[in-house]
């Protein structure tokens, strides 16, 4: 009869052979610890300001370079990488979460300097309705919509 049962040797085998990994090896050389450098303090970042927004809501580059950007109560300004001027004004709802809320430059802006604004109408706080425009009916899945209907410019909703 065997003393030991095959678990019981399968048990001692490993056991045996992780052993020497427990043991400690004196040939291996302990390396000293290294001087680490003492961080420098570094300045604050510079920061300059170019153009004082009230409530930038979007930005669009146009070609050539200018920034476009709205601000939330209804003016839509360029910057021209010297000083920024007004471009546009819209008559603006800025009740809740209303206002001049976004801006597009038109893919063919070189030739119709087209920008589009996407903002809650002051008189009656419907969408905006230019005759160029298709209005497209909302997103019935979309919890919340924000500053009326999406517009499309000269195409149809799909």
């Amino acid at each position: 009869m065997n003393a030991f049962p095959p678990a019981k040797l399968a048990g001692l085998g490993l056991s045996l052979i992780m052993l020497p990994a427990c043991a400690s090896s004196t040939s291996v050389q302990q390396s000293s610890p290294t001087a680490t450098a003492t961080a420098t303090p570094q300045a604050s970042p510079r920061l300059t300001t170019y153009v004082a927004a009230q409530f930038a809501t979007a930005l669009a580059w146009a070609p050539g370079g200018r920034l476009f950007f709205s601000e939330r109560a209804g003016t839509v300004r360029v910057f021209d990488g010297h000083s920024a001027r007004d471009f546009a004004r819209v008559s603006t709802s800025t009740s809740g979460e209303r206002g001049l809320l976004g801006i597009a430059i038109s893919p063919s802006f070189a030739t119709d300097h087209f920008v589009y604004a996407f903002y809650s109408r002051a008189d009656d706080e419907r969408p905006a309705q230019p005759p160029s425009s298709t209005i497209c009916p909302p997103d019935l899945t979309v919890a919340t919509r924000v500053g009326g209907w999406p517009l499309v410019p000269t195409a149809s909703c799909t």
